[in-house]
C-alpha cells in the first residue's frame, strides 16, 4: 500500500459504534475535518484495539452479520471502495487504528 496522508493524527484512530457507519464518515468525525479522499484511495489497514467489529463493502453490516474482525486483530483490505465500506461494533464502542492508501499492483487483501 502506498500511504495517503490524512489531515491529522486523530483521523487515524476511529471509534466504531453499534450504528453502522461508513469508514469515510468515521475518519472525518475522528479528525474533525472533511477529508474528501480521492477515489484512488482504495486500501485500508485496520487494527482492532478493544473489541470485535464487523464490516461489509457493499451493504450495511449488523452486529451479527458481516465480516468479523476480532479484538487485537489486524486486517489489510485492498481494492476497497471507501464510500461503500461500513463498520459496526458487535457490542460496545470499539477503537480501531487505521491507515489508508492506494493499492499497489498485485497487492491483495489478507
Amino acid at each position: 500500500m502506498i500511504p495517503y496522508k490524512l489531515a491529522n493524527a486523530d483521523a487515524h484512530r476511529v471509534t466504531v459504534t453499534s450504528t453502522a457507519t461508513s469508514l469515510l464518515d468515521l475518519i472525518e468525525t475522528a479528525g474533525g475535518v472533511a477529508h474528501g479522499l480521492p477515489d484512488v484511495v482504495n486500501a485500508i489497514d485496520l487494527v482492532v484495539e478493544d473489541g470485535d467489529i464487523r464490516y461489509l463493502q457493499d451493504n450495511t453490516p449488523t452486529a451479527t452479520k458481516g465480516m468479523l474482525i476480532k479484538k487485537s486483530s489486524m486486517e489489510f483490505l485492498r481494492n476497497v471502495n471507501l464510500k461503500t465500506f461500513f463498520l459496526i461494533s458487535t457490542a460496545t464502542d470499539v477503537v480501531v487504528s487505521i491507515a489508508v492508501g492506494i493499492s499497489e499492483e498485485g497487492e491483495v487483501s489478507n
